[in-house]
């Protein structure tokens, strides 16, 4: 479906399966399967069979306003969904455990993300760019967070990370964004109050020492 500018509407069949150039392990949407697809009002429905999502499947979907991804999906590849300028709000699902880079980034008009499961990862620029994000709620599962994954959200004005103990976040070098960088001005980044200490002087944490406070 690369470059179909034409497609409004897409329901997956059970029953179907895609030739395959590349995919994980089992089955998988093909690389850059919808890529570049701009028709505006496309919502798409992952079937049931599906267990992965490949990389770049999705990116460039400018058009993509709403996608329905079920449970049962256990990886979702890196830029899977990058510049999908329309979509407005995703839910993770609950097997999903790593948020690969660049995952969501460039989806300018993300407003809500919604972690359904246990992440243990998001890896880096993974939400680079949402230029509407206002506020992320964290999942307390998470121990590692990579380098530019909030990069460049300029109205992002609220973090909430309940984990006890600060995820990995080395301080990276001049090369690297911090996970946080170019946040609205002000910005708060909220965690358990016991914590505040340990997050003030953590690797990657302690650049943003100031606007360290605790949940409330």
């Amino acid at each position: 479906f690369l470059n179909s500018a034409k497609v409004t509407e897409l329901d997956g069949n059970p029953n179907l399966e895609f030739q395959k150039d590349w995919d994980f392990t089992g089955k998988g949407f093909m690389h850059e399967a919808f890529n570049m697809t701009r028709e505006p009002t496309l919502e798409y429905t992952v079937p049931e069979t599906e267990r992965h999502i490949a990389p770049y499947a999705f990116d460039g979907c400018i058009g993509i306003q709403t996608i329905k991804m079920h449970d049962q999906i256990k990886s979702i590849g890196g830029s899977a969904f990058g510049n999908n300028s329309q979509i407005e709000s995703i839910a993770i699902p609950e097997n999903v455990t790593i948020i690969e880079p660049h995952t969501f980034s460039g989806c300018h008009n993300l407003t809500e993300i919604i972690f359904e499961g246990d992440i243990s990862t998001i890896r880096s620029y993974a939400f680079q760019g949402c230029k509407n994000l206002k506020s992320i709620t964290i999942p307390a599962t998470l121990s590692e967070l990579g380098h530019g994954a909030f990069r460049s959200c300029p109205l992002l004005e609220s973090v909430y990370c309940p984990a006890t103990v600060p995820p990995t976040a080395k301080n990276w070098s001049k090369y690297q964004s911090h996970a946080f960088e170019g946040n609205a001005a002000g910005r708060k980044i909220y965690v358990p109050a016991e914590s505040v200490e340990a997050y003030k002087s953590a690797d990657g944490w302690s650049t943003y020492a100031n606007q360290i406070m605790a949940i409330a």
